[in-house]
């Protein structure tokens, strides 16, 4: 167990040890646990960037959890274009495109509501990782929902 440990802070993330539980910290400050008995972490180094992959299908990579995202409806869509994997950094990157795309006229509201819905997906994939601390990413998606008309 210290073993994985050591190799997820070799990947970047921070370790916050509360009594029996350690949390594992990213760089916005939000952080997760993981049930190190039932995961194989293996590290790799690759032209300056340090990473891991953990057993359960997520990686690490310079202090970000990659994860899968999650569904946007009942059917579990994710929307096209969205790679497999993906990181709550995702939505600061999201959010400038997004209020790039508020000021240009004429306005694309479907680029708008794509936006929206991959933004929304990733927090949902994080959720779904129990993921803590998701104040600024879900401040972020009520922001956008102001700006997304609905699709039928």
């Amino acid at each position: 167990m210290k073993k994985e440990i050591e190799k997820l802070c070799f990947a970047g993330l921070r370790l916050r040890e509360e009594g029996k539980k350690s949390k594992f910290v990213q760089p916005d400050g939000s952080w997760f646990c993981l049930d190190l008995k039932q995961i194989k972490v293996k590290t790799w180094q690759n032209r300056g960037k340090k990473g891991a992959r953990i057993s359960n299908g997520c990686e690490v990579l310079d202090g970000w959890l990659l994860f899968p995202p999650g569904g946007v409806n009942k059917n579990n869509d994710i929307p096209e274009g969205i790679p497999k994997l993906v990181s709550l950094r995702d939505i600061a990157l999201l959010n400038k495109n997004f209020e790039k795309e508020l000021l240009t006229e004429p306005k694309n509201q479907g680029l708008i509501n794509a936006i929206y819905f991959t933004s929304k997906s990733i927090i949902q994939g994080a959720e779904d990782l129990g993921m803590k601390s998701l104040t600024k990413p879900k401040s972020i998606i009520d922001f956008m929902k102001m700006y997304t008309t609905k699709i039928i």
